[in-house]
């Protein structure tokens, strides 16, 4: 019988496999699907868990609609044996990045080993994860080398691409591209996503509001 985290990396396979069939920049993540397909099977690692995720993960998880319930109740089921983890805790406090910090949690759920942090499928140059956002919250501008894709499963939030900001709910997909500026802010729901990187080369995430001078850099403008 496979475990739920074989259960949920099926679900994400074919959710992954379905958006970028018609995307218009899959090329930008070609091969990954296949990719996917030859993951696993789980490992047993430590699970961890924080406030946003013990307050507000099922009730996302109950209200969700769209096309991707079942992915949502799979990441649900899979929680207890995941580590739900902090962003940027390398990065100096500040009340712009509390005020982030303090209310989003991410996943990795399949990636190489991430600052210690040991994912539940172990996966070589790339990344597979799921975020949880409160509401009200900006998760500020930030950009990295790897193009990235993101999925909205649950929750209506406002998402800046470059100098673009758009609407996005249930079953939307955003794409960045190579060190394109992104930023997202949730209203008043929150807001269960899923996200892939095609490579982690390059993968310093560049925050220029809240970096060091000296250890960050522009995004690129396309």
């Amino acid at each position: 019988m496979d475990s739920p985290i074989d259960e949920l990396l099926a679900s994400f396979h074919s959710v992954l496999s379905n958006a970028l069939a018609t995307h218009p920049k899959a090329e930008l993540f070609a091969g990954l699907a296949d990719r996917v397909a030859n993951l696993g099977p789980a490992r047993t690692v430590p699970a961890s868990s924080n406030a946003t995720v013990d307050t507000w993960l099922t009730p996302t998880v109950e209200v969700t609609s769209g096309p991707w319930v079942d992915l949502a109740r799979k990441v649900l089921a899979a929680t207890p044996e995941s580590p739900w983890l902090r962003s940027y805790e390398n990065l100096e406090s500040s009340p712009q990045l509390d005020a982030f910090q303090q209310h989003y949690s991410f996943l990795l759920f399949a990636a190489p080993v991430y600052r210690g942090y040991e994912p539940p499928v172990l996966a070589n140059d790339m990344l597979i994860g799921f975020t949880l956002q409160e509401p009200n919250v900006e998760y500020p501008a930030h950009h990295h080398g790897p193009a990235e894709i993101y999925g909205v499963i649950s929750g209506h939030l406002e998402w800046q691409v470059g100098n673009t900001w758009t609407s996005v709910g249930p079953g939307d997909v955003i794409v960045h591209r190579s060190h394109e500026s992104h930023a997202m802010y949730t209203g008043d729901e929150p807001v269960l996503t899923w996200v892939a990187w095609p490579t982690t080369e390059d993968g310093h995430v560049y925050m220029p509001s809240l970096d060091p001078d000296d250890m960050s850099m522009e995004p690129l403008v396309y």
